[in-house]
């Protein structure tokens, strides 16, 4: 995972000087050092959250032709790369162990164990909450994204592309991007609010 780590951080800092805008290359090199320090720590939900925000950031350097479109594809693809791996390494280290031939087949108390009881997985509170962050970066990427191409974005809007999930569901994905001040929120409530990508000082 570190080597992975420090090969998108530094990818980073190779293409953060050619991007023009400052603020854009100072936080995409920010979340390169979060994401290594954080990987090395094993803090993998904070590096998780990380690769989401740099995997945005991306995308609009991309777009604003700060970063090349090649470059842009395949720092993306790397990343995707690196949270799939991150959930399968969770998912690996926590995976129960088969005691079955750990005893004797003569025991009184062996009980078998029902194939369809052995295919049964049960995840972890680690492996959950890992999978529950992929998935909510998977979501918000995807938000981002409408919120990019409209402009301006309404729930509504943003539900279109998620039919699958719900309302509320959107919704705190929506402010988790507002507390990160990636997007921000116009106007009183109801219908008329809408949301837009935060301009960057």
């Amino acid at each position: 995972m570190a080597k992975k780590a420090y090969e998108i951080a530094y990818a980073i800092f190779r293409v953060a000087p050619k991007v023009l805008d400052g603020t854009i290359a100072g936080k995409m090199t920010a979340e390169a050092t979060e994401i290594l320090a954080s990987s090395v720590a094993q803090n993998y939900p904070q590096t998780i959250k990380s690769l989401e925000v740099l995997s945005y950031l991306i995308r609009f350097g991309t777009e604003l032709n700060f970063i090349s479109f090649i470059n842009g594809e395949i720092l993306i693809r790397e990343i995707g790369n690196f949270q799939a791996s991150i959930a399968e390494s969770i998912n690996t280290e926590h995976e129960d162990i088969d005691l079955a031939g750990f005893f004797s087949q003569e025991s009184s108390l062996e009980q078998p164990v029902t194939e369809k009881r052995a295919e049964v997985a049960v995840q972890t509170p680690i492996q959950e909450k890992t999978t529950s962050i992929v998935k909510s970066g998977m979501r918000q990427i995807a938000i981002l994204d409408r919120i990019r191409q409209s402009g301006n974005c309404r729930l509504r809007d943003i539900h279109e592309i998620l039919p699958d999930c719900s309302e509320r569901t959107i919704r705190y994905d929506l402010e988790d991007l507002l507390e990160r001040n990636i997007i921000e929120r116009i106007g009183n409530g109801g219908p008329s609010v809408f949301y837009r990508i935060r301009q960057m000082a």
